[in-house]
């Protein structure tokens, strides 16, 4: 929306009325209790220390794929490309934090041996760094170099994901003989750190080739043709998150291509991001959401496992709510969260009596709004699709024999296209919306308040 208006930022300037809290004493009553675990917590050092990367050896254990989303890095490759004793040997890290954070875990990161001395680099987190730089790029264990294209990026305006998902494509295109170097300005393209900054440079000056790139991925289909379409993994013409549903599929992975904000923001966060979470602890975060009964017999309708599509619905609800309220998405301080504290510290800071289930509501009426605004702009359905590449079987480049197909998220059984076809209809059903299209319907937007979107959607002749 900022881009379709040539808006580059938006500056807010801090008002003198200052905010009245309706019941302080109250308010700060729930925030201390909210609080003390947070400061408490025995893992709140390391928390600070490592960032999201506290789990590192979990995400590990699953792998990722790289190549183009064609191989498959094992547990063992993954694993050594966060030794925190090595990355603070020239890393020296100046603890961040949001307003009033307990925990801080951002950084400022001062390189402070190498070729690269001196260099300051402001990081939120480091996991999608590991994936685009260490992973995608082959840049392996040298941290250094990781910050400083991460660092380049930001400087460049470039989103290190989508830059780095981009080029890996281009490499398997010209790998493939479908992109030539006469194509590429005459540079034959690798998987190392001189590639990755010559060409987030060329793409932010528009030079050449860069040029070509700039476009995004439905422009550079556009121009380059020869089937290359085929290879390319986006979703909506946006790179996925970090997540192939291959290895994990998981609320995360499946809401990549339903996203309405894009296949990289992701939403449907639960404790399924990460590998193999028993099913106690899936039940446990639903019950935090205040979910119905109903609501979890169908999630948990098969034996010994849980229904990702339905599961999906409720956790980006979940998100909404929380995110709208001000809440940090982030575990350390999520996970000290229910339906129960939230839904309190809103009445106490405004002092407006609301129920239950008109709180619930927040969330899907986001959703029904982000997806009705989609819906006018020409999303459907008919987008909501995975890459054809996420079912094909990935193989270990050291190790052909060990391979990753798409599974249910406990790899019982094999995926096939009809299964994941089944799945959007229960997404969509469960979200009230219209099947066939992937739109919600009037009944349901007016249900969730937005009269006035069912509106535009019937005007638009996109609902009846």
């Amino acid at each position: 929306v900022m881009g379709s208006k040539n808006l580059k930022a938006v500056v807010a300037r801090a008002g003198k009325k200052g905010i009245t809290v309706a019941d302080p004493v109250k308010f700060m009553s729930i925030i201390n209790e909210l609080y003390r675990p947070m400061v408490e917590d025995p893992l709140r050092e390391a928390w600070r220390e490592h960032g999201v990367l506290i789990g590192w050896p979990t995400w590990a254990k699953g792998g990722f794929s790289y190549r183009n989303f064609s191989k498959y890095a094992p547990e063992e490759k993954v694993a050594q490309l966060y030794d925190p004793g090595e990355f603070y040997k020239t890393i020296v890290k100046t603890r961040l934090a949001c307003a009033t954070c307990p925990v801080g875990d951002k950084g400022r990161f001062d390189i402070v041996a190498g070729e690269y001395k001196g260099k300051e680099i402001l990081v939120s987190e480091l996991l999608q760094e590991i994936v685009s730089t260490a992973i995608k790029m082959d840049i392996g264990p040298d941290y250094n170099k990781r910050l400083v294209i991460l660092d380049t990026a930001d400087r460049y305006g470039l989103d290190i994901l989508e830059f780095t998902f981009m080029l890996d494509w281009i490499i398997d295109l010209q790998e493939r003989g479908i992109v030539t170097q006469e194509d590429t300005d005459g540079i034959e393209l690798t998987r190392d750190f001189d590639t990755v900054m010559a060409w987030m440079e060329k793409i932010a000056k528009r030079e050449g080739f860069g040029d070509v790139l700039a476009e995004g991925w439905f422009g550079a289909i556009a121009k380059i043709g020869r089937g290359c379409e085929k290879y390319a993994v986006h979703c909506k013409g946006l790179a996925p998150a970090f997540m192939d549903p291959r290895i994990n599929f998981n609320p995360e992975s499946f809401e990549e291509t339903l996203n309405p904000r894009g296949s990289a923001a992701v939403t449907a966060e639960s404790p399924a991001i990460l590998p193999m979470m028993p099913l106690d602890k899936i039940w446990r975060h639903c019950d935090r959401m205040c979910l119905s009964e109903d609501a979890m017999e169908e999630i948990f309708e098969i034996p010994d496992e849980f229904s990702v599509p339905l599961l999906t619905r409720h956790v980006e609800d979940w998100f909404q709510l929380y995110t709208a309220l001000g809440i940090c998405a982030r575990q350390q301080i999520q996970m000290r969260h229910d339906f129960t504290s939230m839904r309190d510290l809103y009445i106490a800071a405004t002092g407006w009596d609301v129920s239950d289930e008109d709180m619930l509501k927040v969330g899907e009426r986001v959703m029904n709004l982000e997806r009705a605004i989609n819906a006018v702009i020409g999303f459907s359905r008919k987008d909501d699709k995975f890459p054809e590449m996420w079912f094909k079987s990935i193989e270990a480049v050291e190790d052909p024999n060990i391979k990753k197909t798409l599974t249910d998220y406990y790899h019982t059984k094999e995926l096939t296209p009809e299964d994941v076809e089944k799945m959007y209809d229960d997404f969509y059903t469960g979200r009230g919306w219209d099947v066939a299209t992937g739109i919600p319907t009037r009944d349901k937007l007016v249900e969730v308040g937005l009269d006035d979107m069912a509106a535009r959607l019937a005007k638009e002749g996109l609902i009846k």
